[in-house]
């Protein structure tokens, strides 16, 4: 149908009268009727973005802009609207939806062109503060789209307007406001002279509790968008940071201000940063401190509690990324996070049997292992003898993904292999015991996940010696049974286990002597594990396993028909005679015939490149369904 429109436009079936009939319904006074016309909107402006051909689009031009005039009637709020609306109010999920789509298809009238328009529709003293409130909001996101290098004067006047609002504004007003300001900090960062009034602005909403939220996540974005310039201000940031708890912000405010913060610290010098981060740490530390002291979760007057202090502290590891010499002798980030580790050791140690707390420190050290890379080789050996305790003590699987990092990090360093397959034989008892309980498997996915992540990542690092480590032939028989699951992240981390175990043979970064002994290992282990890791597929794609996994399945047999395609030839032969013979049991029904299974074998094995066994296996699984 849309063809017509693009082919053939305002002609025949692609007359524009039946766009006119879709622009009505989205002015109906009911916003549900105008979302139901969403779908066409979208689709319409793939095809014409897919088109590149902006003759077509001005043919269009005057419809989109229509649409996005009649939107913003449709996101206005009501005169007598006095508070700001809770985020998943239907009306508030509405109008986020609407943005969405404004953004898609502005690109067909031009950014500006629209941001003009729109601006044109508020200006003057007589306009109401709602239409003025929706045209702002749905400014905010035609803004991201413009040109940061234009200098068209509506763009300042619009933001000289936006930060001279008088403070007794409607609070919804400036709520959108500081929106629009967040999201043309791109465009603000290439005309600083208007930096100094916007941070101005924003400084005077953190004050206002009702306002102090959404400022803050302004300022992260103008701290994104213009990092080099507020480096100046690095020491006003901090303020902020530090009475962020006083001004009434939501914890997500305060993560994204600590973004914001860390995004201007990493372009300071690298002798500044040491310091400052330790002041950003410290607003975290003192009250983890005495959670943990007091060995409280939270605080009784409803202040911090511990999961908060360690995502501020994850935001600040996460976004700090100094620039750093090659062959320096330290990281700038180092000796902060050397003085954590002790704090943080003894929060894990502490809250060890709460689930959420353990799930943040691992997360918080995931990030400190990825700001530091190779300089926290200082932390690794008591970080992994940690892990291995606590989860002997509480098998958290937020504990095996930690691990996961600690050798994606480290297993390429001769140093560290030993102490990691250490580490990994630990480890994994306590997991095969969880999961060998009854329906072990089926209550315990994120350990399936997670426990495979880690092999994975073995695989990829230091693949000799887990081909080599005492516990391979547990790990590839709970790989096995777990190739039932039906959890997709469970499922899907298993399968990428064994894909990873096949293309091993692939990695010539190591020495032919290594690549050599991992081959007669990995012959080894198909010898063993080849015919039932070929069953298993079959199997499961014949017994009613989610169609998402039939990509995923059929990628381990191509990797197998790569490494001997006789070899697979036998081992699908033998497993799809255990299918038939499964299949005349008695009370067995038969699905599929001999000649329709020759036919999948000969797909499989003949198959040219993937997509031909994901296409067998689907059809495998269309003859027992």
């Amino acid at each position: 149908f849309m063809d017509y429109f693009l082919y053939s436009p305002n002609e025949g079936l692609g007359d524009f009268n039946t766009l006119t009939l879709v622009l009505e319904c989205a002015k109906h006074q009911d916003y549900e009727v105008a979302e139901k016309t969403y779908n066409f909107w979208y689709r319409l402006s793939e095809r014409l973005y897919q088109r590149e051909d902006t003759g077509i689009w001005d043919l269009f031009g005057p419809h989109v802009e229509a649409l996005i005039l009649a939107l913003c009637g449709q996101c206005r709020f009501d005169d007598d609207r006095r508070d700001v609306p809770d985020s998943q109010d239907d009306f508030v999920e509405f109008r986020n939806r609407t943005v969405e789509l404004v953004y898609d298809i502005v690109f067909v009238v031009g950014s500006l062109t629209c941001f003009k328009k729109l601006y044109s529709t508020i200006v003057g003293s007589q306009v109401a503060w709602p239409d003025v409130e929706a045209a702002l909001y749905v400014m905010q996101a035609i803004a991201k789209r413009i040109n940061t290098e234009c200098h068209d004067d509506a763009i300042k006047q619009l933001l000289q307007s936006v930060v001279s609002l008088p403070a007794d504004s409607h609070v919804l007003l400036h709520h959108s406001a500081l929106k629009l300001v967040g999201q043309l900090s791109e465009w603000i960062n290439c005309h600083s002279d208007s930096l100094e009034a916007v941070l101005a602005y924003l400084v005077r909403a953190l004050n206002t509790p009702s306002l102090a939220s959404e400022a803050a996540f302004a300022l992260d974005h103008l701290c994104q968008g213009c990092k080099k310039k507020l480096g100046q201000h690095f020491d006003g940031l901090l303020q902020i940071v530090g009475a962020a708890d006083s001004l009434k912000m939501s914890n997500s405010a305060i993560v994204g201000l600590l973004r914001g913060a860390c995004e201007v610290l990493s372009l300071l010098p690298a002798e500044t940063v040491t310091t400052h981060m330790q002041q950003l740490c410290r607003f975290s530390f003192v009250p983890l401190q005495e959670l943990i002291s007091s060995r409280k979760k939270k605080h009784a007057d409803g202040g911090l509690s511990v999961a908060d202090c360690l995502n501020r502290l994850a935001a600040i590891f996460r976004y700090t990324i100094p620039t750093v010499r090659e062959g320096a002798p330290s990281h700038p980030c180092q000796s902060v996070i050397e003085q954590l580790w002790p704090l943080l050791s003894s929060c894990c140690a502490v809250f060890t049997d709460d689930a959420k707390i353990v799930e943040r420190w691992c997360r918080c050290i995931k990030y400190a292992l990825r700001c530091l890379h190779r300089y926290s080789s200082g932390l690794i050996g008591s970080l992994a003898n940690q892990i291995v305790a606590v989860y002997n003590s509480e098998p958290h699987s937020s504990l095996l993904y930690l691990a996961s990092i600690l050798v994606d990090e480290y297993g390429e360093d001769v140093g560290c292999i030993e102490g990691l397959i250490e580490m990994l034989q630990a480890l994994c008892p306590v997991a095969f015991k969880l999961l060998s309980e009854d329906d072990g498997l089926l209550h315990n996915p994120d350990t399936v996940d997670d426990l495979y992540r880690l092999c994975s990542r073995f695989l990829q690092r230091a693949p000799l010696a887990f081909f080599r480590s005492s516990v391979l032939s547990s790990i590839m028989e709970c790989a096995l049974a777990s190739l039932m699951l039906h959890h997709r992240e469970a499922h899907a981390s298993v399968c990428k286990f064994i894909y990873e175990l096949l293309r091993s043979r692939d990695n010539k970064s190591r020495a032919s002597e290594e690549i050599e002994a991992r081959l007669a290992q990995l012959q080894k282990v198909l010898g063993e594990f080849g015919p039932t890791i070929v069953c298993q597929v079959i199997t499961g794609c014949a017994s009613r396993l989610p169609s998402y996994t039939f990509v995923d399945l059929g990628d381990i047999l191509w990797e197998l028909g790569r490494f001997s395609s006789q070899a697979l030839s036998d081992w699908v032969k033998s497993a799809l005679v255990q299918l038939l013979a499964d299949d005349s049991k008695p009370g067995g029904v038969t699905r599929a015939t001999e000649e329709q299974l020759l036919e999948f074998h000969g797909k499989v094995v003949g198959a040219k490149e993937q997509q031909d066994v994901w296409d067998a296996m689907r059809y495998l699984a269309s003859l027992y369904n």
